[in-house]
């Protein structure tokens, strides 16, 4: 019995000085491999989880609650006339991003989508009025303006540099619950999920786990120093509700389309004019491919960029700027950043051969460059002298002094005809008039004064 007894306490004992020496008195735990050290891990006893605190403090503010208003219209013209079924508003909301100090806003475009009205709330619960400067449904983004300076504003980041397992933080204002930070980790990457309905969609969505609601659409996906590298869009879940998927836009898409939004009012979308498809196991071995690569064009259009370049019919486009490519995703995700007109390098296997081509991308319509909405007005301009404006007794104005093939010809405006407005804002500059022009969505009204008192007004599209 005392021998008995004198085990167990001695096994206490060395149980108790492995527990000391491995677990409270070392850092860390060494897994080894014959011998050899091959991993060494934290002890997970000591181990701090990590912090996002410095990363959320720095980025939402940036992040804003948007509230808009539309109406839904009556069903028929007896119910305009006779029911009491008039038009109503309803209320949607969401959130957006501002990116810079004097209140540009990136929101989703299904966020703003059809809205009458448009209120951002600050993270300090100040509150404004956004007009849309811009929209594209081909990547779900829209950017919006308000009236305001010195702005907190999210940094932009850099889409590229993530990897799968990196940690991410997804900012919004899920369920109208104010700023909400959840976060997770970029779980895939060029993901494709089918949600945009609209000709020459651009999908290559980062895809995470951090939990993302009703709400959060046109949040903020930043990473661990802060910096913004997504705008959040969607989710995939059959309840309508966060199950385990989101995804959001790559900055490095934001990046380009915001700023084609802010500077033209629309996006310059470049094409390389082919038609691809993917290269999986059975197509590689149908078509006797050795290795799994890249996406094979199986069609050219005709006097497009590609045709221009030299590219073939059964080629095979394996890198765009040396960034290798395994699907059409990667390949639209590319093109998206850049504009008609640019020059960029092309990987290209034909047959057994790697071949570089340069090609300068185009347009839809083969156009390696796009107008302005200033530029297709088609004039030069004066601004006008303080006698001009007293002599007419006006208070603004911008005076055409040349014209050339364009909006203004075409509407019958004459030289020397003096904008005061357009689409009822004030123009006294070029640049009064450009900013004036990338707020109108299609429809241009002026109203200006010819030299010798007479009134005029002109209508047109863009």
């Amino acid at each position: 019995m005392l021998k008995n007894l004198l085990v167990s306490i001695l096994g206490g004992f060395v149980a108790l000085m492995i527990y000391v020496y491995y677990f409270e008195n070392q850092n860390y735990i060494v897994i080894r491999e014959n011998g050899q050290t091959v991993q060494t891990v934290g002890n997970y006893l000591n181990t701090e989880l990590p912090s996002f605190r410095a990363s959320v403090k720095k980025s939402i503010d940036a992040v804003v609650h948007i509230r808009t208003q539309y109406e839904t219209p009556a069903s028929t013209l007896y119910d305009v006339l006779f029911s009491d079924k008039l038009p109503f508003p309803l209320q949607a909301e969401g959130s957006g991003v501002i990116i810079s100090e004097d209140g540009y806003i990136v929101t989703n475009f299904h966020v703003i989508e059809k809205a009458s009205q448009i209120q951002v709330i600050m993270t300090d619960k100040r509150t404004f009025r956004a007009k849309i400067i811009g929209l594209d449904p081909t990547t779900d983004l829209a950017l919006l303006k308000i009236q305001s300076h010195g702005l907190p504003f999210a940094e932009f980041g850099n889409s590229d540099d993530l990897e799968v397992g990196d940690w991410v933080l997804a900012i919004g204002n899920p369920y109208s619950l104010g700023s909400t930070v959840t976060a997770g980790i970029i779980s895939a990457k060029s993901r494709s999920i089918n949600i945009i309905d609209k000709r020459s969609a651009v999908e290559a969505f980062l895809q995470t786990d951090a939990a993302v609601n009703p709400g959060n659409s046109g949040g903020a996906l930043v990473d661990t120093e802060g910096r913004l590298v997504g705008i959040n869009t969607a989710i995939a879940s059959q309840t309508g509700s966060y199950i385990g998927y989101s995804f959001a836009v790559p900055i490095n898409i934001v990046r380009k389309v915001s700023a084609d939004l802010r500077e033209f009012g629309k996006v310059q979308r470049a094409i390389l004019g082919v038609k691809i498809d993917e290269i999986d196991a059975k197509f590689a071995k149908e078509l006797g491919i050795k290795k799994i690569e890249g996406v094979f064009i199986s069609d050219v259009d005709r006097k497009g960029a590609a045709d221009r370049a030299g590219l073939q019919i059964k080629d095979i486009l394996v890198a765009f700027e040396n960034v290798n490519l395994n699907s059409p995703n990667e390949l639209y995700e590319q093109l998206a950043r850049h504009r008609p007109g640019d020059v960029v390098s092309l990987k290209v296997k034909r047959g057994d051969t790697l071949i570089e081509v340069n090609v300068t991308l185009a347009n839809y319509q083969g156009k390696t460059n796009e107008e302005t909405n200033l530029q297709r007005l088609g004039a030069e301009y004066k601004e006008l002298t303080v006698d001009e404006k007293q002599k007419l007794r006006i208070e603004c104005g911008l005076k055409v002094s040349a014209l050339s093939a364009g909006k203004l010809l075409n509407a019958n405006v004459k030289e020397g005809f003096i904008i005061l407005t357009l689409n009822k804002v004030e123009i006294n500059s070029v640049v009064e008039l450009e900013k004036a022009l990338i707020a109108s969505e299609s429809t241009v009204f002026i109203e200006g004064i010819y030299p010798d008192g007479k009134k005029a007004y002109y209508a047109f599209t863009l």
